[in-house]
């Protein structure tokens, strides 16, 4: 890896704190001298506290799909949810800049983001981004989820009301322009 190439690496999943060689090979790209940017699902909080404690990445992602009560019952497997407040709690503390975003699917219903919203503020989360499912691998609006397009402007405002960096991901000229922003923060 030459750093002159490429500033960052972005370690991503599945879940790469599955993979029992992850904190050596972010150590290599340090000592390449790479930015590092982690993408989790939250379910190895303690192998997040070794390698935040030990300085080796400079950005952390986090996916949240549900609101907590209903985490199994949405991705259909058991999820140890304390792992998850672990891990936001975590991010939090951890000084580092951070994003925690969800994809907003057919699985989930509007109460349900808003609860999302709700429990991310009370872990003092204060960076969010909702993105639409794609169900096909193209980026034509056509192939994106449209179950909370009639909603947009209520996400919007409960974004504005409790989050500090927030957003709309992967929208761009696909949706309404009134949920787009000039305020770099909103990132829209």
């Amino acid at each position: 890896m030459r750093k002159r190439l490429i500033d960052g690496v972005v370690i991503t999943g599945g879940e790469p704190l599955l993979q029992p060689d992850v904190k050596d090979f972010i150590k290599e790209v340090k000592k390449a001298g790479c930015l590092v940017k982690l993408d989790t699902n939250g379910s190895f909080p303690e192998k997040l506290r070794e390698i935040i404690d030990e300085g080796l990445i400079d950005y952390i992602a986090m996916d949240i799909k549900s609101p907590i009560d209903k985490y199994s019952s949405v991705v259909r497997a058991e999820v140890n949810t304390d792992h998850i407040r672990k891990t936001l709690m975590l991010i939090t503390k951890s000084g580092l800049p951070y994003e925690v975003r969800t994809t907003l699917f057919r699985g989930l219903t509007m109460d349900d983001v808003l609860r999302m919203m709700g429990e991310l503020n009370a872990f003092g989360i204060e960076n969010y981004y909702l993105q639409m499912a794609v169900y096909k691998k193209t980026h034509d609006a056509k192939d994106f989820d449209k179950s909370f397009v009639a909603d947009m402007p209520l996400l919007f405002e409960n974004l504005r009301e409790n989050f500090k960096q927030y957003g709309f991901r992967n929208l761009d000229e696909k949706f309404p322009t009134e949920l787009k922003t000039d305020s770099e923060e909103t990132r829209c």
